[in-house]
Parts: C-alpha cells; sequence; structure tokens
C-alpha cells in the first residue's frame, strides 16, 4: 500500500531566503548556554532560549533583544550587567528578577 503523502510533499526543503532564516536560525539555536554579542554593539550577552514563533530559539537572557537573527557569537565573558544580575540570582536559587522579602526577627515568647 502507498502512503498518502511522501515527505518531499509533507516537508519540503526550503530554498532561497526561507533556507536562509532556516540556517540563521540553527546557527542561533547553538548559542544558547553561551555568549553573544547582539548586532554590532561590543557588550556581551549569556543567551538563552525562548520559544519565538512556535520555534525555540536563542535570545539575550536580559531580552536587550529578542530577535535570534541580530546575535553574533562572542568569545569573550558576560558583561552585560542585567545578564550578569540574572545569573548572579539564579545562582543563588532565586528566579531572575524576583527579590528576597527581608522578613524581621521577631522574639519568640518563652514560656515561664
Amino acid at each position: 500500500m502507498d502512503p498518502l503523502f511522501t515527505v518531499q510533499e509533507v516537508a519540503p526543503e526550503p530554498d532561497g531566503a526561507e533556507a536562509a532564516l532556516v540556517r540563521r536560525l540553527r546557527e542561533a539555536r547553538r548559542l544558547i548556554g553561551g555568549a553573544a554579542t547582539v548586532g554590532p554593539r561590543r557588550v556581551v550577552h549569556r543567551v538563552g532560549a525562548q520559544s519565538w514563533h512556535g520555534v525555540r530559539t536563542a535570545v539575550a537572557a536580559c531580552r536587550s533583544s529578542t530577535d535570534p537573527l541580530l546575535l553574533r557569537p562572542a568569545d569573550g565573558p558576560v558583561t552585560c550587567k542585567r545578564c550578569i544580575e540574572r545569573e548572579r540570582r539564579t545562582a543563588a536559587g532565586r528566579a531572575p528578577g524576583q527579590e528576597a522579602i527581608p522578613f524581621p526577627e521577631v522574639p519568640v515568647p518563652r514560656p515561664g
């Protein structure tokens, strides 16, 4: 029995501009967990993952740019202050953007 659809009919290979876009999105996805600059800027950001139009792709962790096509790989250390703070808070066991609530010391009454 022949299948209803062939692979080519269901998912044709992209060509031209579409192929370039698919290739750039794959390149950006490889940056997740690494470091990158946004366009020609010198600030180095940590790269995180986000769903972008239904596709999991890379974005700057601080969300200074959510366009994965602007990310360029960087070799140096992360220099973005917001990305560094986000990493520090995550390492401290708090979600990024979550502040620690200072609870005042309350004396405990002792019986007697």
